[in-house]
């Protein structure tokens, strides 16, 4: 299934596979939005969930002025994601 995600009103709704990369008028607010395969979409998300982590790990260490270690995402590769494991987000790394 692809990913519709409408970027006005945050509509998000599952379509099938044959609208990959097309214009779509969202249901809700007639704004018009991509449809993204939904291995790429995940990896965006995955991605800018990364970066804001690691960006409030800075503020966070700025703000204790604490120097002890944190655990980072520098090292992070997607091949370590199991896409089967729902439970991913809910760890705390």
């Amino acid at each position: 299934m692809a990913i519709f995600r409408c970027n006005k009103c945050g509509h998000f709704r599952e379509v099938g596979n044959e609208y990959i990369g097309k214009s779509v008028k969202c249901p809700k607010c007639e704004n018009t939005a991509t449809i993204h395969d939904t291995i790429a979409f995940l990896n965006a998300i995955i991605k800018k969930h990364l970066t804001q982590t690691k960006e409030l790990q800075g503020l966070r260490k700025q703000l204790t002025n604490d120097d002890s270690d944190q655990k980072t995402t520098e090292n992070f590769s997607f091949e370590d994601i199991d896409i089967h494991n729902t439970n991913f987000f809910t760890q705390e790394n």
